[in-house]
């Protein structure tokens, strides 16, 4: 943001932070930034760069519990998920006969990732989130990623939404654009 802000000075931005996707008309808004597969199809959308998502947790953490080597080892360990649907509680990982979800849970839920990557951070649990959210924290040494090696790799979306008609605001063009060229190298 604060690079957007000096290329494009004479732009305002209000900024309202939500892990809850909102009605954009409803709430005044010029762009939304989503994450996942878009079902809105009232907005116009711009793929900003594919996420992925990153199993991880703190080395503290780690040396009081035990690093998990294979997924079921998560039944044992105290995983932290989003609360916006049942899927967050189902992470994927590569079987020799194909994709398997396996069920997690633990002490914490939250409706905000950054939160997330704070508690696992501080030692209180795995997490699964994508990595633009994580990137920092474990280049940081903050956190660790954990079973890379069958954690199964589906692209998270990440899309600039807004309503028809504003698309072609100068603001909201430079902000898309911006995002684009930022993200294109995604970690």
């Amino acid at each position: 943001l604060p690079e957007f802000l000096a290329r494009y000075p004479e732009i305002e931005v209000e900024i309202t932070i939500t892990d809850r996707i909102v009605d954009l008309m409803e709430e005044g808004a010029d762009v939304g930034i989503r994450s996942g597969e878009l079902t809105d199809s009232s907005l116009v959308a711009r793929r900003i760069c594919d996420m992925e998502r990153v199993i991880c947790a703190s080395p503290e953490y780690l040396r009081r519990h035990g690093t998990p080597r294979a997924p079921e080892d998560l039944a044992g360990h105290n995983c932290l998920v989003l609360a916006a649907t049942p899927q967050f509680h189902r992470w994927p990982f590569d079987y020799p006969e194909g994709v398997r979800n396996v069920e997690v849970g633990g002490n914490v839920t939250a409706s905000n990732a950054e939160t997330l990557v704070q508690l696992a951070a501080m030692g209180l649990g795995i997490i699964r989130l994508a990595d633009v959210i994580v990137g920092d924290a474990i280049a940081r040494g903050q956190l660790q990623p954990v079973l890379e090696d069958v954690h199964h790799v589906e692209p998270l979306p990440l899309h600039a939404v807004f309503p028809h008609g504003r698309h072609r605001s100068p603001r909201v063009a430079a902000l898309v654009d911006f995002l684009v060229e930022k993200f294109a190298d995604a970690p």
